[in-house]
């Protein structure tokens, strides 16, 4: 079976909202060996939505559209797609009550075009939802031997209804003998065209699966992708290469799933080797602590930080020696040292990471954008330092860029000095 996914909103047209649903639907779809060919973006409008729709169906059994379902004048999904195959739309009676009730419990005055969101295909098939306000509407062509499926378009709203109600529905429905099986591995610190160098031969040997590699700053994700009966389900080959790759790049390793992150990787083996993190930050502002505490758990390792952006602020806050700063200024090894180590004294973490540089757009006191100075402390060893000549491609970029490296030296050293040597301690 054919999938072509339409997602629609002016807003992603525009450019004004990221088309994140697109990939969730092709993603959740080919889970259950439905595969996506074709995709389309349209705006608000039903002539160009019927004329999406049109060639959607001249190349595809299952045409999934995404968002204007809503309670809005705007909101044209549905009533569009009704249009376009001659159908009739009705208020579904169960998705219509919750939606009162939900108004009557919030304590809000229901607006005149609420019913919208109840709205389903008379002949078709509506799948409620308690996620958000609008349901999903099924309509079957049996004539055509096509799936037309509307669904909701906010994000969470779309994945609780895939995962709910969608994917189970199809699986039940619909007689897919081919699944694809995938596996996700997460590298970090190691260039693309070096970990395709170093599985070169593991790539040509395996015929069988699909291995791609996709590359973010820093951090490598390779998916490997299966093809396989559903009976059968047999994932020997795929856990055998999965293991052949990781054994090949096991110093950048950093573990398994589509989304897995560095920052998920250090609070994790953090918690395993029972260290604590602390943070000196001037380049970043704070942004290296923030998303490690986006991960769930981080207050068990990370015991907080400072924010010493101005020079004065070092010596203020951290005490760096202000000899430091006049000698070498705020942009030098000795500096990011000395902040790492005065973090690592007051704070009382096992490590503290510190970042300074220039993040641009120009440069300041003879040092380039881009210049930046790592340094990691940690008690008992000798602290660890880089330079590094980023590209100034903007001051979000550098600072960014910063982070990431800043992970990978705590990486570096967490590997090297304590999980190595956790027996000599």
């Amino acid at each position: 079976m054919k999938l072509e996914i339409i997602t629609v909103g002016t807003e992603l047209v525009q450019g004004q909202t990221i088309n994140t649903n697109a990939a969730l639907l092709a993603q959740a779809f080919a889970s259950i060996g439905i595969l996506s060919f074709n995709q389309q973006v349209v705006d608000d409008n039903p002539t160009r939505l019927e004329e999406a729709i049109r060639i959607a169906a001249t190349r595809a059994e299952l045409i999934v559209l995404a968002g204007g379902i809503g309670p809005t004048h705007d909101d044209l999904t549905k009533e569009s797609l009704a249009h376009f195959l001659g159908q009739e739309l009705i208020v579904d009676f169960q998705q219509w009550q919750y939606i009162q009730d939900y108004f009557k419990k919030q304590n809000r005055q229901l607006s005149p075009l609420e019913y919208k969101q109840a709205l389903t295909f008379k002949e078709g098939y509506c799948f409620h939802t308690e996620d958000g306000l609008a349901c999903g509407s099924l309509y079957f062509a049996a004539d055509a031997n096509q799936y037309y499926l509307c669904l909701p378009g906010p994000p969470s709203e779309l994945k609780a209804m895939l995962e709910k109600e969608v994917l189970p529905y199809f699986k039940e429905k619909i007689d897919q003998t081919i699944a694809i099986k995938s596996i996700y591995l997460n590298f970090y610190g190691i260039g693309e065209s070096q970990v395709a160098h170093i599985l070169d031969p593991i790539i040509k040997k395996t015929k069988e699966l699909e291995i791609a590699i996709y590359a973010k700053p820093r951090h490598i994700r390779l998916v490997l992708n299966q093809k396989q009966e559903k009976i059968a389900d047999n994932n020997q080959l795929l856990d055998k290469t999965a293991q052949q790759i990781i054994a090949k790049l096991k110093d950048y390793y950093i573990g398994e799933g589509r989304e897995h992150t560095i920052e998920a990787y250090l609070i994790d083996r953090l918690k395993q080797l029972n260290l604590t993190l602390s943070g000196a930050e001037s380049l970043t502002g704070g942004k290296m602590l923030s998303r490690l505490t986006q991960v769930p758990g981080a207050s068990t390792v990370i015991k907080g930080g400072f924010v010493v952006y101005q020079a004065q602020t070092k010596v203020d806050l951290l005490s760096v020696d202000p000899m430091i700063i006049e000698e070498y200024s705020v942009y030098s090894e000795q500096c990011a040292c000395a902040m790492a180590e005065q973090c690592l004294k007051l704070s009382g973490s096992d490590l503290a990471l510190a970042l300074s540089g220039v993040a641009g757009p120009g440069s300041d006191q003879g040092h380039p954008a881009g210049e930046v100075y790592l340094a990691c402390a940690s008690k008992n060893r000798p602290t660890e330092w880089q330079k590094l000549m980023l590209p100034n491609r903007g001051r979000d970029y550098v600072r960014d860029l910063a982070t990431n490296y800043g992970y990978e030296l705590i990486k570096r050293v967490v590997e090297q000095k304590f999980a190595k040597n956790l027996s000599l301690d």
